[in-house]
């Protein structure tokens, strides 16, 4: 009895038969692990396009993808009709000819000071510790051998000047020339919609060149059929768009309704585009379940989770930005209007890097993190011409996402006298004050919002003014929609003209009692303050605090005690108290 082959194994035979099929030597290895198991394709000397061809063609053979962001693996391509591997990795080499030719390539078409500095053999690159274009030397031929640098540019890659270099005389892609041509010129083309297919017949046996031409691009032929046959991609569609074939499809009309088949279907370039299109919208849609889990609510209770929340929403932001490059894109394509530079942007990839920013690094203890400045990095006629693209989009999130990195700042940020208002007390204060419509409320040291968020919450319609002196609690509160004045509350002169007063002050220095007695001059007669305070003006023996319970007392004020830890989750345990305080309607 056989032993039944396992499926990395039959993963790894399947690829290696169909590269043979295509003249393309390799070498395969599979091996299994706890948990899974691999497929490594070792390749050499593959061109760029050619390899990323491969790698898209055989990603079938993969169950899915790693997201590193929740740290699991998502079968999101597993089938059933044939032999899957949890990892496929196709790896190629390049010999120290062909790498020799991409860097003399770099130093024909992108003269520099940096390029002639640098040795003339490439194989000195890797100890040349300098930079060149902002990349490392030997970086610069990597990028090169895969079309990674300056890919992005209307201008020819290495690749495409090797082509060249083989054929002194090539003629147009997807041509053959004349004297080479089948008798019959002109062949038949059916795009096979069901199947996704691009089928060509000849009337003759095609000349050599062209035959050759056909299996580069991966055309195959069926001796039964009696035609050749591919995939449709751009590539398969531009070479039977350049043999000067008839286009029909397989919906096309009969010979008893004869009609122009050029009219009857879309053009090649047409087909093109769709496709593009299509193929641009799928990798947007695809985005959206990351991009949900990159903006999902976060603990950020410390240091270290606020920073891994911050880098979700890094991640989020970069992949919506080029879910609406793909989109764009695809509308374009789908338009017809693509501009020059950006044909050939087709990848996911590709939007990712056109549409990076810049980033700002925020100090968070040993917890540092980045954030999203919004700015291109790169102002290459690609990045420029696609983020053009994406231009005059409203970013509904972008405010958001800064109010909530703001916040987290602040929290960690030992602002001196700052503690923001826990949701349980700014309601149990709030039960001491009966809002309406249109009623002026004072919120005199207001932090980050949390009082002024109670009482928006509780009444909508209520007119609410903050003073708050630190400048990032100012953002926050702007942001949050609330008028906030940037000055010391203390030295405000404004008369009394507030229904209301709700605060939290500082203690420190009984400063407490200053801003609760400077608070209750700003009320209208019959109006109301609740304050926070620290217990000790109610304890000290100090003239300030004895005075200050004298005052509280002749006006008729209360004192109301807090929880012990009430302010726990905001970072102190220190005890507080409340008081509640009237203005009389004659005073």
């Amino acid at each position: 009895m056989s032993k039944q082959r396992s499926q990395q194994a039959q993963v790894a035979a399947a690829i290696k038969k169909e590269l043979k099929a295509e003249g393309i030597t390799c070498r395969t290895s599979s091996s299994s692990f706890a948990g899974g198991d691999s497929v490594t394709v070792y390749l050499s000397n593959i061109p760029a396009p050619k390899l990323k061809e491969i790698d898209e063609r055989f990603g079938i053979y993969q169950y899915g993808d790693f997201d590193g962001m929740n740290d699991i693996y998502e079968y999101t391509n597993s089938r059933s009709d044939i032999p899957q591997t949890k990892y496929l990795h196709i790896n190629c080499e390049y010999t120290p000819e062909i790498r020799q030719a991409a860097w003399d390539w770099v130093k024909k078409n992108y003269n520099s000071e940096e390029v002639e500095a640098a040795p003339e053999k490439a194989e000195d690159l890797h100890t040349y510790h300098k930079q060149i274009f902002g990349l490392w030397a030997s970086d610069v031929v990597f990028r090169v051998l895969r079309d990674s640098f300056f890919a992005t540019s209307s201008e020819p890659t290495f690749w495409d000047d090797q082509a060249k270099k083989t054929d002194p005389e090539p003629p147009a892609k997807g041509k053959a020339k004349a004297s080479e041509k089948a008798e019959g010129e002109g062949p038949a083309v059916s795009l096979n919609q069901e199947k996704n297919g691009v089928e060509i017949t000849f009337s003759a046996k095609p000349g050599e060149a062209v035959r050759d031409e056909l299996k580069a691009a991966g055309f195959r032929w069926s001796r039964k059929q009696g035609f050749w046959y591919a995939k449709q991609s751009p590539e398969t569609l531009a070479i039977a768009e350049g043999l000067g074939a008839e286009l029909s499809t397989d919906t096309a009309p009969t010979s008893d309704s004869p009609q122009d088949l050029t009219e009857a279907a879309p053009t090649l370039k047409d087909q093109q585009d769709l496709k593009k299109a299509e193929k641009l919208r799928t990798l947007a849609e695809k985005l959206q379940p990351k991009i949900d889990n990159a903006f999902a609510d976060r603990l950020q209770n410390t240091p270290k989770r606020a920073a891994q929340a911050a880098h979700a929403r890094l991640e989020g932001s970069r992949l919506e930005r080029a879910q609406l490059g793909l989109n764009r894109l695809a509308d374009a394509h789908q338009a017809g209007n693509v501009p020059e530079v950006l044909q050939g942007i087709n990848s996911k990839k590709q939007v990712l890097e056109l549409l990076s920013t810049t980033v700002e690094h925020v100090a968070n203890g040993y917890h540092g993190y980045t954030v999203d400045t919004g700015q291109p990095r790169y102002d290459s006629p690609s990045a420029v011409a696609l983020w053009d693209l994406i231009a005059n989009t409203p970013d509904d999130r972008a405010e958001s996402l800064e109010l909530q990195r703001l916040l987290v700042d602040v929290k960690f940020s030992n602002i001196a006298g700052y503690f923001s208002t826990p949701e349980k007390v700014s309601s149990q204060l709030l039960d001491h004050i009966d809002l309406f419509p249109g009623c002026r409320v004072l919120e005199p040291e207001a932090g980050s919002g949390a009082l002024c968020d109670a009482v928006k919450a509780q009444e909508p319609a209520a007119e609410i003014t903050a003073f708050e002196v630190n400048y990032s609690l100012c953002k926050i509160l702007e942001l949050k929609g609330y008028a906030v004045n940037q000055d010391d509350f203390l030295l405000d002169t404004q008369a009394g003209c507030f229904d209301f007063v709700i605060q939290n002050p500082p203690f420190e220095r009984q400063a407490d009692i200053d801003h609760i007695r400077h608070a209750f001059d700003k009320l209208k007669p019959g109006g109301r303050l609740v304050s926070i305070c620290s217990p000790g003006p109610f304890f000290r023996d100090n003239k300030k605090s004895v005075d200050f319970r004298e005052w509280v007392e002749a006006l008729g004020g209360e004192k109301y005690d807090l929880p012990e830890g009430s302010f726990k989750e905001s970072g102190t345990s220190i005890n507080t108290v409340y008081v509640v305080i009237d203005k009389p309607e004659t005073h």
